[in-house]
């Protein structure tokens, strides 16, 4: 339920940044410290500023159906349908990346299927490669400013497990 301020920072000096700690300011806020590998002049590294208290995200499981497959109900399929809200109190639009997470099968005889997506997931390609394939949902989108309320952006996104019917699942988090 809480969004975070993250920053990409250039090294524009000539001098190579030393790993170590570092006090992180965000104006004149102190927000923590934090960890830095070295930095070489002209890289680009990101720094995490805190809690945006003017954004909000929550996620809601909207609805759940279970239902048998197969000409004689030999197996099981359970659709779940989440929204992610995100409000934006700023009066002006906000580049996010919002993440969460879909089940991953380690069973062969149980299927997850990602059925569709209100918005596009992310192109990164690092994302692709490594994170969207252990069930980490990445987007990538700019939320109008003011979008508060009834008017706060909306994201959907269904998933499906299918099992045969006599496999027992842990059942999802709602």
């Amino acid at each position: 339920d809480k969004v975070f301020i993250q920053s990409e920072v250039k090294n524009t000096s000539e001098f190579i940044l030393l790993p170590g700690h570092g006090s992180i300011f965000y104006g004149s806020d102190y927000v923590g410290k934090t960890h830095l590998a070295t930095v070489t002049p002209n890289e680009t590294f990101e720094v995490n500023l805190g809690v945006d208290e003017m954004m909000s995200a929550q996620r809601t499981l909207v609805e759940k159906q279970t239902g048998n497959t197969g000409l004689f109900g030999s197996g099981k399929q359970t659709k779940f349908d989440y929204r992610i809200e995100l409000s934006n109190g700023h009066d002006n639009a906000i580049d996010t990346r919002v993440w969460d997470r879909m089940p991953v099968s380690q069973n062969e005889k149980i299927e997850i299927a990602l059925l569709g997506t209100s918005s596009p997931l992310s192109t990164d390609q690092n994302y692709l490669d490594d994170e969207r394939k252990q069930g980490i949902l990445r987007w990538d989108v700019n939320i109008p400013a003011s979008s508060t309320g009834q008017n706060a952006f909306s994201l959907t996104w269904s998933v499906e497990v299918t099992r045969s019917k006599d496999i027992e699942i842990t059942p999802l988090p709602e």
